[in-house]
């Protein structure tokens, strides 16, 4: 065998080249798991958007509230608030915390309530100093109520000023 045979046999000069279709087949590969990938990101967002608009979150309380004010304006009002528990644990607690534009502290007294229990609570609040309420205004209540397993959710009721 000749020099020039040697240099052409298969091995003598390193492996032999192989066509590139491993390299076709792995890029085809990595594009089918990219998109594979979107896909499933895609549903589960489209998942979790779908069960925050039929409804969301679970809790484990209603809450709502109304302020009457005599007139358009004034010093005085009457505040009441509704919890109404919609879980099978009962509410042992419930403290009410209003904006500093409320003179009284607590605003309202909330009692407790067994599972599925409603609890309503009204007192006549004063406005603070230098202020006054004014019906059509959204005022910000916090409710922070506590359950008998321990457990605490505070909830932010937005309470309408009506005349």
């Amino acid at each position: 065998m000749s020099h020039t045979d040697l240099a052409r046999a298969p091995g003598f000069l390193g492996p032999r080249r192989r066509s590139a279709v491993s390299e076709v087949v792995a890029a085809l590969a990595l594009v089918v798991i990219v998109i594979s990938a979107a896909v499933v990101v895609l549903l589960f967002g489209l998942g979790v958007i779908q069960s925050l608009i039929s409804g969301g979150v679970n809790t484990p309380l209603a809450a709502s509230g109304q302020m009457t004010v005599p007139g358009t304006t004034g010093q005085v009002g009457v505040l009441t608030l509704t919890v109404k528990d919609t879980q099978t644990i009962a509410i042992s607690r419930i403290d009410v915390s209003c904006p500093a534009s409320f003179a009284v502290v607590p605003c309202v007294t909330m009692g407790v309530t067994g599972p599925g229990g409603t609890v309503v609570g009204t007192n006549q609040v004063v406005a603070a100093t230098g202020s006054t309420f004014v019906a059509g205004t959204i005022y910000s209540i916090i409710l922070k109520v506590t359950f008998t397993t321990g457990s605490v959710l505070t909830v932010d009721v937005s309470v309408a000023a009506v005349s």
